[in-house]
C-alpha cells in the first residue's frame, strides 16, 4: 500500500508556510505527522504526532503555533499542539467535532459533538480550561439541524461560518454569525437544497 501523501494545506498567517497532515484516517494506522513546507525555499520538515489521523485540517493559531486535530491510539479525540520552532508537541483533549483559528490567530472555534454546540473565544484562554468555560461563547444549531460539519473564521475573527448537518447527516444549511459584546449573533442563513452532499467552506469575501 502506498502511503498516503500531504492533505489539508493550510498557509500561515505570515503566508510564508504551509502545513499539511500525512496519514491515512481511512488506514487506522498511528502514523499521523505535520508536515511544514517552507514557500521560498521548499524545504520541509515533519513532525511525528504519534496517534492517527482525523480527516481534519491543521490550523495555524500564530506563525510558530499549529493544531491538529488527531485521534490518540486509544481512540479518544485529541488536538496535539505544535510549537514549529522547536517541534515540540503538547495535547489537549478534544471535543471531537471541528477546530478552527483565524487568520490573525487570535480567536479560535471548536464544535463539540456531545452538546452539538459551537464554542468561539480567545486564543489566549483557549490552553486553560476553566478560562476557557467562561471565555468562550456556545451556538446552538438551527432548528433544522443537528451537528456542526465545518467551521470557518475569517481573518479578525469576527465572523464565523458553520456548516449545519441535520439529523441523519447530511448538510442542511450554512450559517453566517458576527461577533457582539455578549456573545455572536446571525446574521446570514442559507438552507441547502434537498440531495447536498458535501458543503466546502472556503474563505470570506472580502
Amino acid at each position: 500500500m502506498q502511503p498516503a501523501g500531504p492533505s489539508f494545506p493550510t498557509l500561515s498567517p505570515d503566508g510564508r508556510r504551509v502545513a499539511a497532515t500525512l496519514g491515512d484516517p481511512a488506514s487506522g494506522a498511528a502514523d499521523v505527522a505535520l508536515l511544514l513546507i517552507d514557500r521560498t525555499s521548499g524545504r520541509t520538515v515533519r513532525i511525528a504526532l504519534y496517534g492517527r489521523a482525523d480527516g481534519r485540517p491543521p490550523a495555524w493559531l500564530r506563525t510558530g503555533t499549529v493544531v491538529v486535530p488527531i485521534l490518540e491510539r486509544t481512540d479518544a479525540p485529541t488536538l496535539a499542539i505544535v510549537d514549529t520552532t522547536t517541534g515540540a508537541v503538547s495535547r489537549r483533549p478534544s471535543a471531537g467535532g471541528a477546530f478552527a483559528a483565524s487568520g490573525d490567530g487570535r480567536v479560535v472555534a471548536v464544535a463539540d459533538r456531545g452538546s452539538a454546540r459551537v464554542r468561539a473565544g480567545p486564543t489566549t484562554a483557549f490552553r486553560d480550561p476553566n478560562a476557557w468555560a467562561s471565555a468562550a461563547r456556545a451556538i446552538g444549531p438551527p432548528d433544522d439541524a443537528a451537528q456542526a460539519a465545518q467551521l470557518l473564521l475569517d481573518r479578525t475573527g469576527s465572523r464565523l461560518a458553520v456548516a449545519w448537518l441535520d439529523a441523519a447527516g447530511d448538510p442542511a444549511d450554512v450559517t453566517v454569525y458576527e461577533r457582539a459584546d455578549d456573545g455572536w449573533e446571525t446574521r446570514a442563513n442559507v438552507p441547502l437544497p434537498g440531495g447536498t452532499e458535501v458543503v466546502v467552506l472556503v474563505g470570506f469575501d472580502p
